[in-house]
């Protein structure tokens, strides 16, 4: 996500990117005046006021169960760009989001840890997709195009309920039951 922020930055002049993460990634790239690290924990008032202060919310992930904050951000009104793969599919597409193009591959070996097995597959998002995605959320953010993707995230997200989402980890899990066996 970085890197397709910084490759974009020249037709997003003014945007800054703030990577709200649990870990310091100082060795994968250092903050900038355009680009801000918030390493630590935060309240939920002060995260909330990051959804309210941002023009638009970036998941360039590999994979996600639900998407907490990807949910969230809809409910803000925010212009969702995501990783087109995993449980964020549950509630986005094409018509209320910006979904980004992936390969599914196997756990590549500088991305592996003690949390993940090495044959565990999970999506590596498009960076030339991710930068395209991001210019054009910036570029027209006031106009039809994502105005109407943000009214249908909006409307869309309001629909889930704990009484609609409870049945689908329970779902996830005998799938991944069977296909173990």
């Amino acid at each position: 996500m970085v890197r397709a922020f910084q490759a974009a930055t020249t037709r997003m002049p003014k945007s800054k990117l703030i990577v709200k993460t649990a870990l310091i990634e100082g060795s994968l790239w250092s903050p900038g005046p355009d680009l801000i690290s918030l390493p630590e924990p935060m309240r939920w008032a002060q995260i909330n006021a990051l959804y309210r202060l941002s023009s638009a919310y970036v998941s360039a992930h590999h994979a996600e169960g639900w998407g907490l904050t990807l949910s969230d951000a809809m409910i803000f009104d925010k212009p969702v760009i995501a990783t087109g793969f995993s449980g964020n599919l549950e509630y986005m597409n094409a018509a209320n989001s910006f979904l980004v193009d992936y390969s599914e591959e196997q756990i590549r070996p500088e991305d592996s840890s003690d949390l993940f097995e090495p044959t565990t597959r999970w999506a590596y998002p498009n960076e030339a997709d991710l930068k395209s995605k991001l210019a054009l959320v910036r570029e027209h953010l006031e106009s039809d195009l994502v105005l109407e993707r943000v009214r249908n995230a909006t409307e869309g997200i309001r629909a889930f309920s704990s009484a609609a989402i409870l049945p689908l980890p329970r779902r996830r899990l005998a799938l991944v039951a069977l296909s173990r066996s």
